[in-house]
């Protein structure tokens, strides 16, 4: 998402420079690669920064706000693990009465939570659990 605010400063820098929307348009796929926004999203930023528009960043859209990521709810999800950190994202969803995805986003997004196995931490490392239980197991 970043990279999209990252493309439209530069769509600005070329509208401000004179670059009419194809050139703009060639720069970013320079640049960016297949990573760069549609044609119709380069020509419309383009379109905007030449009437004038000066922000980057996205309108607000209407629609319905979220009810069950509110700060109250954050707070109740972190009160919980606190007081039991083997509760399953269920069992929060549950006793909140919100959704398992509002609960999953909030333990990753907001909490910083992830699930992290002893084998998978293993093979990530650069030596294996084996050699370093007999390293362990050697000096003591």
């Amino acid at each position: 998402m970043a990279s999209f605010e990252h493309q439209r400063v530069c769509i600005k820098f070329c509208v401000k420079n004179g670059f009419n929307g194809p050139q703009t348009l060639d720069m970013l796929e320079k640049c960016f690669g297949n990573d760069t926004l549609s044609r119709s999203n380069v020509f419309r930023w383009h379109e905007r920064f030449r009437s004038g528009r000066e922000s980057v960043e996205d309108d607000k859209r209407s629609g319905r706000p979220s009810t069950s990521k509110t700060d109250e709810n954050i707070d109740k999800i972190k009160e919980m693990l606190s007081e039991n950190r083997k509760l399953t994202i269920r069992e929060l969803a549950e006793d909140l009465n919100i959704a398992y995805g509002s609960v999953q986003d909030v333990l990753v997004s907001d909490l910083g939570l992830r699930r992290v196995s002893l084998q998978n931490w293993c093979r990530k490392t650069s030596i294996s659990c084996k050699k370093r239980t007999a390293l362990k197991s050697r000096k003591t």
